[in-house]
């Protein structure tokens, strides 16, 4: 569970440490976290397993499932948010919109349509973000090799004007084209 993140201005760790939201963590915690981003700086990849493994003194297979838990416990959070100078906010947003792609992702496998609480969630993460969601593997925004075709192609969750009215794609073709889109309320438009 490594993950990349661009390289801008960080919260160093020993002012980190320094703090009461790092401090509020078990001995552990802060042992995991300190490696996480210790190595993340030196590296530019944070990899929890890694930070697990050193912390916690487990096997492979035990630190996979626990560095999921560990990064998705909030004061651990808190603590990255505070290191990657992120809001609360801005945190909640990411979350949401990797939720967002998983359920776009797990509705496509199970037919193709969108279910109506993907595309609410969806309506609201484009809403506060004031953006849309970037690209969802799996989904038909990946371009194979270029065929030439006058055929416009979409991607789910692409807004699209038809008749002077706003809609969200919620379907596709195989072709990429829409086969399905919901009309997207007045104070949910996008402009």
């Amino acid at each position: 569970m490594a993950t990349n993140t661009p390289t801008g201005e960080r919260l160093r760790l020993a002012e980190l440490i320094q703090r009461r939201e790092f401090q509020c963590l078990t001995p552990k915690q802060q042992n995991f976290v300190s490696r996480l981003i210790s190595s993340g700086l030196l590296t530019g990849t944070y990899d929890a397993l890694d930070a697990v493994m050193f912390a916690y003194k487990t096997s492979v297979k035990t630190a996979t499932i626990f560095s999921y838990e560990l990064m998705g416990n909030r004061r651990i959070k808190r603590v990255l948010d505070l290191h990657f100078r992120r809001t609360e906010f801005e945190s909640i947003l990411e979350d949401l919109g990797r939720a967002v792609r998983l359920s776009i992702e797990r509705d496509m496998k199970r037919g193709g349509t969108l279910s109506v609480a993907t595309v609410d969630a969806l309506k609201f993460y484009e809403k506060y973000a004031g953006r849309k969601l970037e690209t969802v593997p799996g989904v038909a925004s990946q371009q194979g090799p270029e065929v030439k075709s006058d055929k416009k192609t979409f991607a789910v969750g692409d807004h699209v004007w038809q008749g002077g009215v706003e809609y969200i794609v919620t379907k596709l073709k195989t072709d990429g084209t829409v086969d399905d889109a919901d009309p997207v309320e007045a104070e949910h438009a996008v402009r």
